[in-house]
């Protein structure tokens, strides 16, 4: 099984299902695809993972923006044709820290957790640096239509 959004429609709102019998293929999608469209719970975010049972998907919740917080799914149903997950927690990042701006994955390996934090600073040199490419860009544009 693989759960991921496509780049070029809802990269942060529609999940697809994709199952193979041999990790390399032949890949078939889901019959329901999109099987779920929810900013709050489409995008992955980590591995899913088994616990008493019962199969688990991180997801992100970018409602308030990419990456706020992570949310946990429970799978109930995942056949080629069905597929059914609640939302049973929800992982808020620590405002405190130094990456309390969001947390963007949460996965495992073995009996290590890993959490990937997200900062938001500011950099003056590549805002100087974007807002020449921009102004280079509209100048341009501009010269092409005056033509």
């Amino acid at each position: 099984w693989l759960t991921c959004t496509d780049k070029d429609d809802g990269v942060n709102t529609k999940l697809l299902v994709w199952y193979a019998t041999d990790l390399f293929g032949p890949w078939q999608p889901h019959a329901a695809n999109p099987v779920k469209t929810d900013v709050r719970s489409a995008r992955p975010a980590g591995t899913p993972f088994t616990h008493e049972g019962h199969l688990y998907r991180p997801a992100q919740d970018c409602s308030a923006s990419y990456g706020a917080r992570v949310v946990m799914n429970r799978i109930s149903q995942l056949t080629p044709t069905r597929f059914q997950e609640e939302v049973v927690a929800i992982v808020e990042p620590d405002k405190t820290s130094r990456y309390g701006a969001g947390i963007h994955t949460i996965a495992s390996a073995g009996n290590v957790t890993i959490v990937d934090g997200k900062r938001m600073t500011f950099d003056r040199h590549g805002f100087r640096h974007g807002l020449r490419r921009g102004l280079t860009s509209m100048r341009a544009s501009a010269t092409s239509l005056l033509k």
